[in-house]
């Protein structure tokens, strides 16, 4: 019998990690090991009263009509199984348990109608969903819905060119000045993690690039790092792990800044100081401990950095935002900065990272002004 973290009895099969979230696990007549997470007990024990009778019966269809809910569990487990990533299918039910279960979940899935899938977009928009999460959503419904399609449960994908992400006013990414640059890397030199958040200025990688780089991905003698792995912590692992780039864009070269050298020569030289579990010596950027540093450790320090310099709060993956603009505005070219910040189109370099600052759009107004003056004499 499982317990809760208060040492209650859950039942077969249940059990309550430390983390909070709940775990059921059985195996089923076919030999099969069922398991599945949530933060919703009694969810769990409806899927485990679900599956067991959907298994003894030997068929998904069980039980009647096959639902929304089955059927998102099912393409899950079965059609999409092992070809996403880990992060990637907690993405996915995160955004089902949150978004669709409550509004389509408990429908028939040839019930569903474009205007179904559109109440659950509308329904986020709503609650203030960004704009990229309604995308998201909208294409994890689609691709359920697809796989219905091939499978010949339904006869037309419900999610429809007339499912629309609704408009909203597009909110500029978070970008420091130069001003801002420089006051905060004077008031954060004596954090703990100042060297990640200068090398990320520096290089523009990403937050996850940072924490997965290797020892063997650094080039001394050329003074170049090669990016090939993104790292992240896995909850049912309880450990970190490295994973390759989404695309064959994220494998890249950047050459190094004198800052961004010099911050992994000390990196090197502290090393000795620090009590490295065997698992981790491979790592460039640990924490003092010997250990890497969840990403929400970093963007909690940079809020709190944030309210100190009385300016709205950022994160990592502003500091990224921030290498780019610098970049532009020192006159790189767009094609040799989408190659730097790893982006398999160049629309999405120039869109998401390049805003000339308030700061900028002055001193550009200046030299407009200056040429005019000087040609008209």
């Amino acid at each position: 019998m499982g317990k809760d973290l208060k040492g209650k009895e859950l039942g077969e099969g249940l059990i309550q990690h430390k983390e909070g979230y709940y775990s059921a696990r059985f195996r089923g007549k076919d030999g099969k090991r069922y398991q599945r997470y949530s933060q919703d007990l009694d969810d769990l024990k409806r899927w485990m009263i679900d599956t067991k009778y959907s298994v003894e019966h030997d068929s998904i269809y069980a039980g009647g009509e096959m639902s929304v809910d089955k059927w998102f569990w099912f393409w899950l487990d079965e059609i999409k199984r092992d070809s996403i990533r880990h992060g990637t299918r907690g993405a996915y039910i995160n955004r089902y348990n949150s978004r669709i279960k409550d509004v389509i979940g408990h429908m028939s899935v040839d019930d569903v109608k474009p205007m179904h899938c559109q109440m659950v977009i509308n329904r986020a928009y709503d609650d203030g969903e960004a704009i990229d999460s309604l995308k998201k959503l909208r294409v994890i419904m689609k691709a359920f819905f697809e796989a219905a399609v091939d499978n010949m449960m339904i006869d037309k994908n419900p999610v429809s060119k007339i499912v629309k992400i609704p408009k909203r006013e597009k909110k500029e990414p978070r970008v420091l000045t130069k001003t801002e640059q420089e006051k905060f890397l004077d008031m954060s030199k004596d954090l703990s993690h100042f060297d990640e958040y200068q090398f990320v200025l520096e290089t523009g990688v990403r937050c996850g690039e940072l924490c997965g780089l290797l020892w063997e991905n650094v080039d001394f003698d050329n003074r170049k790092i090669h990016i090939e792995h993104s790292q992240e912590y896995r909850t049912d692992l309880k450990e970190f792990v490295n994973n390759p780039p989404k695309s064959m864009s994220g494998y890249r070269t950047i050459p190094l800044t004198e800052k961004a050298y010099s911050i992994l020569c000390r990196k090197k030289q502290e090393r000795d100081s620090l009590n490295v579990p065997e698992e981790y010596k491979d790592y460039v950027f640990l924490n003092r401990n010997g250990n890497p540093t969840h990403r929400g450790i970093y963007n909690r320090a940079l809020r709190q950095v944030a309210k100190d310099m009385g300016i709205p709060s950022f994160s990592m993956h502003s500091l990224r935002h921030t290498f780019a603009t610098r970049c532009i505005e020192a006159g790189m070219r767009p094609k040799s900065l989408q190659r730097l910040m790893g982006h398999s189109d160049l629309g999405i370099t120039m869109g998401l990272y390049v805003h000339a600052t308030d700061e900028e759009a002055v001193n550009e107004m200046k030299k407009l002004e200056d040429y005019t003056s000087s040609s008209g004499k």
